[in-house]
């Protein structure tokens, strides 16, 4: 087992580093047109209309929900369990 790269292996990593560095540098990420300006402000919106600021209250509005998703996944399950033959 070798530890130690090739000399055209290093090159080789070397050019694709440097081609994938330079892409990178000059894909303009962070300018956005409208369309994307306007769906990120439409969900800070949302997220700002559906904070919860207690903490307690929207642990409990979860509970409820996990305990209806649990409770239907239940009779859903039971309804299809075939009986032990004895």
């Amino acid at each position: 087992m070798e530890f130690f790269l090739k000399p055209r292996s290093c090159c080789i990593l070397f050019c694709l580093s440097a081609f994938f560095l330079a892409a990178s540098v000059h894909a303009h990420i962070a300018e956005f047109d409208e369309h994307w300006q306007r769906r990120a402000e439409e969900a800070r919106a949302k997220a700002h209309e559906s904070y919860n600021p207690d903490p307690q209250s929207a642990a409990n509005e979860f509970n409820v929900a996990v305990h209806k998703i649990s409770r239907a996944r239940a009779l859903y399950s039971s309804a299809f369990t075939c009986a032990s033959a004895d």
